[in-house]
């Protein structure tokens, strides 16, 4: 079909000719790439946008204690100081308790054992130092005498020396706690003034009765141990008495009563 345009005809144009079969194939390999390069791209694109970001902090739930910081909401760190434990811990251990003022404990920790044999208690009592004070002159005949009780046994010894009158007590008890109660009593009994003598078994005291009387009491496993001193007129005074006798009377008296092993 040809069109006429002012009387002459106008060929059609030629159809083009077909592509070489290599630069065919070459253009369809080329758009294939194109295509997954944008096809690749959008789909990034995509997912960057819909995934959350990693820089967004999850939101606390934990909420501190009304007035804490937030830094007492932390956890222990190893790395932390061992001087804010330490100032923590109380400065000193509490205080022992303490038996009532004046009274020792209940049980002596030694409790050694005390017996008075055959010969009686004045036997064993050392009187050197009564002696001494009477100007070497011995004392009159001794007397010894027991009492036997419930879960003790009271052994007396009574001897004149001149002026000076000397009696001796030992209860012997039958177990070291018995024996430590029975003194803790006798001591909470026992004047305001008394004052405590050391170096004498567990534990002694002793003090001055009706001005001329010097008396001590001494505690040492199932024994408690007591001298009295008495002196007619005041003379020699119960503070002699006391310094140049009951302590020295007492730590052999004990020694010569206690059985060895």
């Amino acid at each position: 079909m040809s069109l006429m345009l002012y009387g002459s005809s106008v060929p059609e144009p030629a159809p083009e000719p077909p592509a070489p079969e290599g630069r065919r194939r070459y253009l369809i390999i080329f758009t294939s790439v194109i295509a997954l390069i944008l096809g690749a791209g959008s789909a990034a694109f995509l997912l960057l946008n819909s995934s959350p970001s990693i820089n967004q902090t999850a939101p606390n739930s934990y909420q501190p204690p009304a007035g804490a910081t937030a830094t007492d909401s932390l956890p222990d760190s190893p790395s932390a100081s061992p001087s804010a434990s330490l100032s923590a811990s109380p400065s000193h251990s509490p205080s022992p308790s303490h038996s009532p003022s004046g009274r020792p404990s209940a049980s002596a920790p030694a409790p050694v054992t005390y017996f008075v044999g055959n010969s009686g208690l004045c036997a064993a009592v050392y009187f050197q130092p009564v002696v001494t004070l009477n100007g070497g002159q011995p004392g009159g005949t001794p007397a010894d005498d027991h009492t036997d009780k419930s879960n003790y046994v009271d052994w007396s010894c009574h001897q004149q020396f001149g002026k000076i009158s000397a009696t001796v007590d030992a209860m012997i008890f039958t177990d070291a706690a018995s024996a430590a109660q029975t003194y803790a009593d006798l001591k909470s009994f026992s004047s305001a003034n008394s004052d405590k003598i050391p170096g004498v078994g567990h534990d002694a005291y002793g003090y001055v009765f009706q001005t001329t009387t010097y008396i001590l009491f001494a505690l040492d496993g199932n024994l408690v141990l007591k001298i009295q001193l008495g002196a007619a007129g005041g003379v020699p005074t119960p503070g002699r008495l006391r310094d140049d006798c009951a302590i020295k009377m007492a730590p052999q008296t004990m020694r010569n009563l206690a059985v060895k092993a």
